[in-house]
């Protein structure tokens, strides 16, 4: 698991760079990503800091998989998308 949240720390930092990705603008930040807050999925805007609403979906009820890309963040493009990982993490 520490494994897994450097590796996804330096993704996000953007200091782990493929070499085909090497001569790449850094992407820009995501509309929306979902990550843990107090025990719950929490929907965070652009690159901020404090999450702009809480969910009722509990981290721990998750399946190992989904709590681990929710360490890393979950980014959504667009309101729609953010609605469906919401959806499939609730269910």
């Amino acid at each position: 698991m520490k494994r897994t949240t450097a590796l996804c720390a330096l993704v996000l930092l953007g200091l782990l760079l493929l070499p085909e990705d090497a001569e790449k603008a850094p992407e820009p930040v995501s509309p929306y990503t979902l990550r843990e807050y107090q025990g719950c999925v929490a929907v965070y805007r652009g690159a901020e800091v404090d999450p702009s609403a809480v969910t009722d979906i509990e981290v721990r009820l998750l399946p190992s998989r989904d709590r681990e890309l929710l360490g890393c963040g979950l980014a959504a493009a667009d309101v729609q998308e953010l609605n469906r990982l919401l959806e499939d993490l609730g269910s």
